[in-house]
């Protein structure tokens, strides 16, 4: 289990036993002495290099890596589609030192009978897994699927290329989405526009990649053609730039919408590692979100090791849930943390469950909902020759 802070050090030993020391390989010294584990929090530039560290307890990420290797197993042979959507790791209410620890869960559909969700192990010790001494006696929740609809807004009124937060984009004769960031791939020794494959994919048809298609910005422009480096299950694709992506993909600081204003631009440095998407999940980080519809909005990491597998995203046990608000044309655009002064990626914004739609929005019909569901960035990095950022720090 995840004890907590205040539990004594011979406690710990009996709870996870000599054996589970072994396989996280944390401290389990409660208390003062207590020894934390450095981690990698942010990586980026063309060595990939390490931007931000912290440290963190070593008994919360002793539970956490333990929890990772079986919660996976434990829940997927439940999972039917129909009343069991999927699952993940959310936050439970123990703590380690002021660090949240998560707790497997279950997405149950609304509709679902109560025999199904009392069908359902209550315990990582009630599955057929073999269950580490640290988390065997861990509780297994269940959650319903949000349908409600979030504040997103009508199709911003954009007339300038770029905005704050990226660029408005059109491509293979798709509804407006918008655009990523840049990528460096290293085996081309070039920039790339990293954004999400259905915005490019014809009629938005996910069996097709967004290879070949022009992609042009609001103004008609043309930024680059969708490259062979994809993963459509993932929802991803390189878009190969026709200009120097320099002063075209950035986040800026300001207050407001307002393009009139000069606001200083700060480019994308660094993309945030598995560790460090472990700890802005516990500590309940504020990450951002920019997209064409909704704008700028702001929200929390509540579930990742998500397991998604609808419409154009297909993650298995690796999505991220987040909090920030996401609307139909915000697709593409990038969701990112601001740590130490770097401009740290998560994701770009991929996907949710449409349960209805607004038409308030000019004529326009816009789907919208209360929440956005996506792919890491650290995964694609470590499966591909890529990498985010400059690798410098800002001031």
């Amino acid at each position: 289990m995840c004890p907590n802070h205040t539990t004594s050090r011979r406690k710990v030993l009996g709870y996870i036993g000599a054996g589970a020391v072994g396989l996280t390989g944390a401290q389990t010294v409660s208390g003062k002495n207590e020894r934390g584990k450095r981690i990698v929090a942010v990586r980026g530039g063309k060595s990939n290099d390490a931007l931000v560290t912290e440290s963190v307890p070593g008994r919360w990420y002793g539970h956490e890596t333990a929890l990772e290797r079986v919660y996976e197993n434990a829940l997927a042979p439940h999972v039917d589609g129909e009343y069991v959507l999927g699952g993940g790791l959310i936050q439970s209410d123990r703590t380690v030192d002021g660090f949240s620890c998560m707790k497997a869960a279950f997405e149950i559909d609304e509709n679902a009978p109560q025999s199904v969700r009392d069908d359902l192990p209550e315990k990582l010790s009630d599955t057929n897994v073999s269950v580490p001494a640290a988390v065997l006696n861990e509780d297994i929740g269940q959650y319903e699927r949000n349908h409600e609809i979030g504040p997103g807004g009508c199709y911003a009124d954009y007339t300038d290329s770029p905005f704050p937060g990226g660029l408005m984009v059109y491509g293979g004769n798709n509804p407006r989405g918008t655009a990523g960031f840049r990528m460096w791939h290293t085996d081309k020794n070039k920039e790339f526009l990293y954004t999400a494959n259905h915005v490019l994919a014809p009629n938005v048809d996910c069996s097709k990649s967004g290879e070949g298609i022009e992609v042009t910005d609001t103004d008609g422009d043309k930024i680059g053609v969708g490259s062979s480096i994809y993963h459509k299950g993932h929802d991803w694709i390189l878009v190969d730039p026709s200009t120097d992506l320099d002063d075209q993909i950035v986040t800026r600081e300001y207050t407001s919408f307002d393009s009139s204003k000069d606001d200083p631009q700060r480019t994308v440095n660094g993309y945030v590692s598995d560790d460090g998407l472990k700890t802005i999940q516990s500590n309940s980080k504020l990450v951002e979100q920019f997209g064409i519809t909704s704008g700028r909005t702001t929200g929390t990491v509540t579930e990742r090791g998500k397991y998604i597998s609808e419409n154009c995203l297909k993650t298995n046990w690796t999505g991220i849930k987040t909090s920030t608000t996401f609307a139909e044309g915000d697709s593409g655009g990038p969701c990112w943390i601001d740590w130490d002064g770097n401009l740290s990626v998560i994701a770009v914004n991929n996907w949710l469950p449409y349960e209805s739609k607004t038409t308030n929005c000019g004529g326009d019909t816009v789907r919208k909902g209360s929440y956005m569901l996506t792919y890491p960035v650290w995964r694609v990095v470590n499966n591909n020759p890529v990498t985010v950022g400059d690798g410098e720090k800002n001031p």
